[in-house]
């Protein structure tokens, strides 16, 4: 983990109970096939600033009455590629953050994935969004969620949003939150 944020970054209170399990940033090939996690309290995936990822089979088994216990968070990632998999959380499950102005995200697939989130959404896209958005795709996804949320606009930043793309994704509610000139 080479990520540059500060112990601090964390709202007061967090870093004490706040545990993910796998930190990445600026990396090149991730692969996970196969493995299940389990029981993290913070953001499971926290991957940042880093591409060609690829997820296949994965499961994900968080606790989903703690608050922020996220899923699949890649933040200002290129070419992520997450199929077959599975997430309960306490928080969002799916979704890609943007929050490095000088890094893109770009190129992100989900693909016949289930999400159980308690607290937040089973696919996100836009939350902490300060970086261009590029070529987001939700595919066959099975969402069981008592909240959901599909695109989440930052009013304090400005930033290109292009070829957003779902197909057959249930439950979906409460599409665009924020968004003026989507």
């Amino acid at each position: 983990n080479n990520d540059p944020q500060p112990d601090d970054w964390y709202p007061d209170g967090w870093n004490d109970y706040r545990k993910g399990i796998v930190d990445g940033y600026n990396s090149d090939g991730i692969e996970f096939k196969g493995v299940t996690f389990k029981d993290s309290t913070g953001w499971t995936f926290n991957i940042r600033k880093s591409k060609n990822i690829i997820m296949d089979n994965v499961k994900m088994l968080n606790d989903y009455t703690v608050v922020h216990s996220d899923g699949y968070d890649l933040v200002s990632c290129q070419d992520v590629k997450v199929r077959n998999s599975f997430g309960v959380c306490g928080d969002d499950v799916f979704c890609p953050k943007g929050d490095i102005k000088e890094q893109d995200m770009k190129n992100y697939l989900f693909q016949d994935c289930v999400a159980y989130a308690q607290g937040g959404a089973g696919c996100k896209v836009g939350v902490q969004a300060s970086s261009n958005v590029y070529n987001i795709e939700f595919n066959n996804i099975d969402v069981k969620s008592l909240y959901q949320m599909f695109f989440k606009c930052n009013s304090l930043t400005s930033f290109d949003f292009t070829n957003f793309h779902i197909e057959n994704v249930t439950n979906l509610n409460g599409m665009f939150e924020g968004c003026s000139s989507l």
